[in-house]
């Protein structure tokens, strides 16, 4: 039975067969991130726009994500980040050698799946107001300004729904999503294939 499942492993036809079902559950647990992405509170509250709720908690319910990060009127920032998640990672064969274990009766290959390119979700999610930060990151470890963010009409702004005032107009702070954001996406992306 060895020496059978040793030729099995070192056919290409076997090889090939082998990557398309890594493939398969990679791509199935792509899907599933990108879903997670989709459904999250602070994805639906950014696509809400200028009127949406503060359903994230982050601002205390002042306002909301769309007009506080300063996104421009009519702008859509989630559909980019959405493609780079799709577009980026890929399945690769690991360099161990394939494991012939139990007598001869069961053949492990292993792939080396990576996760969708950091830089790249970085490069397509810019806060619209500090250049090289990413609002997509940001949104876990703090976006600062909130003592001095106004959720109210004016036209002259980005969103028509938001300003900076040049004095504090509140106490407290900026709260990140209790239940994490893209960070916490990724992690649930990698687990998934342990």
């Amino acid at each position: 039975m060895k020496s059978i499942a040793t030729k099995i492993a070192k056919s290409k036809t076997f090889g090939r067969a082998s990557l398309k079902n890594a493939e398969k559950k990679y791509n199935i647990e792509k899907a599933k991130l990108v879903d997670r992405f989709r459904d999250h509170v602070v994805t639906q509250e950014i696509e809400g726009g200028v009127s949406a709720s503060n359903e994230s908690g982050t601002l205390g319910g002042k306002g909301n994500l769309f007009t506080y990060i300063g996104f421009s009127r009519g702008t859509d920032p989630i559909s980019p980040v959405e493609k780079a998640l799709l577009a980026s990672g890929q399945v690769k064969p690991a360099r161990s050698k394939t494991k012939i274990v139990a007598g001869g009766k069961k053949i492990q290959k292993m792939f080396r799946a990576s996760i969708p390119d950091v830089t790249l979700l970085r490069r397509v999610s810019p806060m619209p107001f500090q250049g090289g930060r990413s609002w997509l990151f940001d949104i876990e470890t703090g976006i600062s300004g909130f003592n001095y963010y106004m959720y109210k009409r004016f036209n002259r702004g980005r969103s028509g729904m938001g300003l900076q005032s040049k004095t504090p107009v509140r106490t407290g702070s900026y709260r990140p999503p209790t239940n994490g954001y893209i960070r916490k996406l990724l992690g649930q992306f990698i687990a998934s294939f342990k």
